[in-house]
């Protein structure tokens, strides 16, 4: 998983040097809300997602899992952060 994120890290930063993309500077603002709101999301959505523990495959599940539930967690964490009062908290 570490080399996987490197990868897509170095992917979206791009090699070009000076100011780093919109996307990652919007994940980079937002990365300290998703770890707070990843530990409440994965019990609610493991009932729902469980491909890992339906599927013998967890080499395929296991992933789809996890970015399902960075998306839903950026996707809020993102929305919140577009009203002013509550950015600083996310």
């Amino acid at each position: 998983m570490i080399l996987a994120s490197a990868g897509l890290f170095v992917a979206i930063a791009g090699d070009r040097g000076g100011e780093p993309s919109a996307l990652l500077q919007r994940l980079a603002e937002a990365t300290v809300g998703i770890y707070g709101l990843h530990v409440a999301a994965i019990p609610l959505a493991a009932p729902h997602l469980g491909l890992a523990a339906r599927s013998g495959d967890g080499w395929v599940t296991l992933p789809l899992t996890v970015i399902a539930t960075f998306a839903a967690c950026f996707a809020v964490v993102d929305t919140l952060r577009r009203i002013r009062p509550l950015r600083v908290a996310v």
